[in-house]
Parts: C-alpha cells; structure tokens; sequence
C-alpha cells in the first residue's frame, strides 16, 4: 500500500490527489466492481463466417496444390528417368 501512495504523491498533483482520496473515501460497497455474467447467445444457423469462406476460397487450394507437388516430386525420385545421351 505504501508503494501506492508514493506512486500518487509522484504523479498526481496535490489537487488532484486530494480529489481522488476524497472520492475513494466515499465509495460505499465493495472495492471491486461486482462482474455480471452474460448471457450466453446462441450464434445463429449460420456455420462459416467471412474469415472462414475466404480461407477455404484461397488457403485451401494452395494447400492442395502443395500436396499434389510434393506427391508428384516424390513419384519423380523414386523412379528416375534413365539417361539418354544423344
């Protein structure tokens, strides 16, 4: 509590100190504001959002794409073409 006080003495003027002092004193209940629960909300029927559909749009076939890349580099090196001179 003392590192507190020291830290208003330090950044608040005299006025403004007081001021807040005052109404700290006045505060009637508990020090910390009370948390309400929220309600919880049912999202609705829809299944993707925006952020969903545009990755499915654009990420999705890149990576498919990767894999069919790394599938055919993998064919390529397992049975390489022998060499032909000309």
């Amino acid at each position: 509590m003392a590192r507190v006080n020291v830290a208003k003495s330090v950044l608040l003027d005299p006025n403004t100190r007081a001021a807040y002092d005052l109404s700290r004193s006045r505060v009637h209940g508990p020090a910390v504001p009370a948390v309400q629960r929220r309600a919880a909300t049912w999202k609705g029927g829809r299944r993707f959002d925006y952020t969903t559909a545009v990755m499915l749009a654009i990420v999705a076939p890149l990576v498919v794409a990767l894999v069919m890349y790394v599938a055919s580099g993998v064919q390529v090196a397992a049975c390489p073409v022998p060499f032909l001179a000309c």
